[in-house]
């Protein structure tokens, strides 16, 4: 978020812009990082398995960037997910019904979905917050 100055949750132009201006900046800031992870190398104060450049490039490529942001924000986790890891993971052919969904699960996980939705749906209807002390 340092690198825009502004968290994704403020950006006025949305997490798509965010995103677009995010990795223009990651860009640039991952050069330099680079050129002077290669000086420490050089001079013997930094190890190759130390350079966090390429840990970081990975994670924004990989996806990572966004399931670790998800999990430390989990009020923006649906715009994370359906904006950007859906389609990372699942890809572009899965759709977004229900129908669609469910082809990715086993057999064992379909068998146990109706009942968990029940209970979900009467634990909705309860609005009952659990004694977490017991």
């Amino acid at each position: 978020m340092w690198l825009l100055l502004q968290s994704l949750e403020y950006w006025p132009e949305g997490l798509d812009d965010w995103a677009v201006t995010y990795e223009q900046r990651l860009a640039t800031f991952l050069r330099m990082l680079e050129i002077e992870e290669q000086g420490g190398i050089q001079r013997r104060v930094l190890k190759s398995d130390q350079v966090l450049s390429t840990r970081m490039r990975e994670s924004w490529e990989s996806g990572a960037f966004w399931v670790n942001y998800a999990a430390r924000k989990s009020w923006a986790f649906d715009a994370v997910f359906w904006n950007w890891l859906d389609k990372k993971f699942f890809g572009d052919d899965c759709g977004e019904s229900l129908e669609s969904r469910t082809k990715l699960l086993t057999s064992e996980e379909k068998i146990a979905l109706e009942p968990f939705v029940e209970r979900k749906l009467e634990e909705h209807k309860e609005r009952r917050l659990e004694d977490w002390d017991n």
